[in-house]
Order: structure tokens, then C-alpha cells, then sequence
């Protein structure tokens, strides 16, 4: 616990700027292995909250998430899957990041009714055109998602998980973290790694927005027992 202490605290003044560079560098780890997920860019640039169509590109390939739920790729009408986790006229995707391995795109995608959220990740074999696995399992206010490997560490409001991507099962997840009354893990904005312990940061707005504090959520990756810090 005392150790675990000591680094929060280390952690506390680098995370100042969120300087991903400088938290790398003090905290021993290599960088270079760490790939954070990119987001899909929306189709109208002054979008907020209503359906919209996302847009990204990989190498020289172009795709679209449709405000209907169909992702599209290619030159080749055909290359299509539908994305949402149902069928239904008022839910759409607000948010998708991208992650591709060889064939395989992965995508974390926050789904949306304009009144509620979910969060969840889809694993689609694009020469197959196939859906290999979808879990789902947490709320709104996805963070980017942090992979290293066959692993993607995921976030979003009062949750944070370690998924394998082979598998498409959690390593460890924990939900229920969002702390009301201090508005304290509403969005997560950094992850970090010091060897066993891997660092869940959330800047924590006071009511009057004008006090900025950081929380942490620190997960012991060989017991996966959790520290809570807040500040």
C-alpha cells in the first residue's frame, strides 16, 4: 500500500500537464509499446449529441460508421457490417476509436439514444466481412483506449477494464466508480504503467469548475486488487 502511495503521489505532479511523454520517462516504461486507439472524426464539424456519421482512414483505405449503424470500407459496396448492438431507429454510435491488426479492426464504440450511453468493443475480420465477438459492458464518456500487445486497456464513466483481444474476455474489470458527489471519475483522461500497478488517471472538475484534482485508480495487475486516491 505504502508503495502504491509513493507512486500516486510521483504520479500526481507529472500529471499536471498530462504530459504523456514525461510520464513515460518517470516512470520507467517504454512508451513505444504503448498504442492509444484514434478517434473517428464526425461527418458534420459542428456536431453535438444528435446522429452524425464518423469518419477515419487507415493507409490509404477510407471507412464510415453510418448514423444507421452500418460500417462501411473500401471501394466495394459489400463491405459492410452492422455495428449496433440492436436493431433500433433511435440508437446510433457518438463515439468510435480504431485500432487495426493486419485484417482485423478493432473498434470501441460508445452507442448512443440521445438519453443514454453504453460502451463496447467490436472485433470484425474485414477480408470475411464478419463480426468475430462484441462485448459490451460499459457506460458513456469512453476514454481512449490503450493497447499493448493482444490487450486493450478501456475506460469510461465510473469504469475501467483490461481486455483481451484475442478472446474478446476481461482480464479484470470494475465498475461502479463514479463517485456522485464528487463528480470523481467521470472520464478518464491518461493511462499509465509502473511495473505491476497500471494507473487509471481522471482530472476531477469541482462543482465551480474552477478546482482541477487528480483521482487515480490503481490496479495491481498480479492480485488485481484496486487502490482508490483522491485528491
Amino acid at each position: 500500500m505504502k508503495n502504491s502511495y509513493n507512486l500516486s503521489l510521483i504520479l500526481i505532479f507529472l500529471l499536471v500537464s498530462l504530459n504523456e511523454n514525461i510520464i513515460a520517462q518517470n516512470l520507467g516504461y517504454d512508451k513505444s509499446k504503448v498504442i492509444i486507439a484514434k478517434r473517428a472524426l464526425n461527418a458534420k464539424p459542428n456536431w453535438y449529441g444528435e446522429p452524425d456519421s464518423l469518419l477515419f482512414t487507415i493507409g490509404r483505405e477510407n471507412f464510415l460508421i453510418h448514423e444507421n449503424g452500418n460500417l462501411f470500407w473500401g471501394e466495394k459496396s459489400n463491405n459492410s457490417v452492422f455495428l449496433l448492438s440492436e436493431e433500433d431507429p433511435g440508437l446510433f454510435i457518438d463515439r468510435a476509436y480504431y485500432h487495426k491488426q493486419g485484417d482485423t479492426l478493432f473498434l470501441f464504440v460508445e452507442e448512443s439514444n440521445m438519453d443514454e450511453g453504453m460502451g463496447g468493443i467490436i472485433k470484425i475480420n474485414l477480408e470475411k466481412k464478419k463480426i468475430e465477438w462484441r462485448v459490451y459492458g460499459f457506460g458513456f464518456n469512453m476514454g481512449y483506449p490503450y493497447i499493448i500487445g493482444s490487450v486493450a486497456y478501456v475506460t469510461s464513466i465510473g469504469g475501467v477494464g483490461k481486455l483481451n483481444l484475442i478472446t474478446g474476455k476481461f482480464i479484470f474489470k470494475y465498475n461502479d466508480l463514479y463517485d456522485s458527489s464528487k463528480y470523481s471519475f467521470n472520464y478518464f483522461d491518461t493511462i499509465a504503467f509502473k511495473g505491476n500497478f497500471t494507473y487509471f488517471i481522471s482530472k476531477n472538475m469541482s462543482n465551480n469548475q474552477e478546482t482541477v484534482k487528480i483521482d487515480t485508480v490503481i490496479v495491481n495487475e498480479l492480485t488485481k486488487q484496486i487502490t482508490i486516491i483522491k485528491k
